[in-house]
């Protein structure tokens, strides 16, 4: 009975492992999605307000993340916009640091423009 129960759990992780890589997106899609929000932030002179609440909730985003696509990407969906694709860019936590450094990045060059 007790090997049966390893076996479930064993099984049952593998599933749940193969499910999260089908939520990942790749390096394309994501390199997309991070420099068109990096872009609209910086364009809408966000990016303080942006950077401050990425990097308060850092460590539970991925969890907010995965909440999000149960629960708000079927609403956003329903008016056209890719909220399964938004949520699952930050599942993964580097994708939150890929993003903070793209928006500092082009702030400096708006802010060199500017000047």
């Amino acid at each position: 009975m007790m090997t049966l129960i390893k076996l479930i759990k064993v099984k049952g992780l593998n599933l749940i492992s193969e499910i999260y890589e089908v939520l990942l997106l790749n390096d394309i899609e994501e390199s997309t999605i991070i420099e068109r929000i990096a872009r609209t932030v910086v364009r809408n002179r966000m990016e303080v307000p942006v950077i401050f609440y990425l990097e308060s909730t850092k460590p539970s985003l991925p969890l907010q993340a995965a909440m999000g696509i149960m629960f708000i990407a079927p609403f956003l969906e329903a008016f056209g916009i890719r909220g399964y694709t938004f949520f699952k860019l930050f599942m993964r936590p580097e994708n939150i640091d890929k993003l903070i450094t793209r928006i500092k990045e082009l702030a400096a060059e708006r802010d060199a423009k500017d000047k």
